[in-house]
């Protein structure tokens, strides 16, 4: 029954490939085993759980989709809720996307900032490795990183697209890119030296 919803939704996604169709299946057994509660806190349909879960095939197949027509069809109210959802999803399913600092200053145009910015998150990363466990590998580290370097530079970075690009909460990143500024100001005064 799930299959024949997924294809149907497949096909009016204007997706034609058998694989995106049995690895968004495989997708969706897994949300419902590991994250029953989860999708329920979210407020997902079973429709708006199928889209995110073909949207995340097409992209692990390299198969891009129309964005209206995905959150047209995920009968989300939102956006924001259907890219926060998706966001929570694909970290469930452990298909989150890594960024180096360096993908993430040519993706925003910024190389002048990248290599200051790789010296701050090395800094970052000796300084906290033995204070707690954290995950380095999160994309939010070196994003943190890269806008705390530019901000000092005052090299414009577009904020919105990079939280969007890195589906965090704002407070979040914030918080991690004061203590980043911290480490480039130090970094840019031994520099000047």
């Amino acid at each position: 029954m799930e299959s024949k919803a997924l294809s149907d939704l497949a096909r009016k996604m204007g997706i034609d490939s058998p694989q995106v169709v049995k690895k968004a299946a495989e997708y969706s057994r897994l949300v419902s085993v590991q994250g029953s509660s989860l999708t329920r806190s979210l407020g997902l349909s079973g429709s708006a759980k199928s889209v995110i879960c073909l949207e995340l095939a097409t992209s692990s197949c390299n198969n891009p989709v129309d964005k209206k027509t995905i959150l047209r069809l995920s009968g989300m109210p939102t956006k924001k809720a259907y890219h926060h959802a998706y966001k929570t999803l694909e970290c469930l399913l452990g298909r989150e996307k890594s960024y180096t600092v360096h993908d993430l200053a040519v993706q925003f145009g910024v190389l002048e900032a990248a290599k200051l910015a790789e010296s701050v998150f090395q800094s970052y990363q000796e300084q906290f490795s033995n204070q707690m466990e954290v995950d380095f590998s999160k994309p939010i580290f070196p994003a943190a990183a890269l806008f705390a370097v530019c901000r000092m530079q005052k090299i414009r970075v577009d904020k919105t697209k990079l939280l969007d690009l890195l589906g965090v909460k704002k407070s979040q990143f914030d918080k991690l890119t004061q203590d980043m500024q911290k480490i480039s100001s130090e970094r840019l005064s031994e520099s000047h030296e």
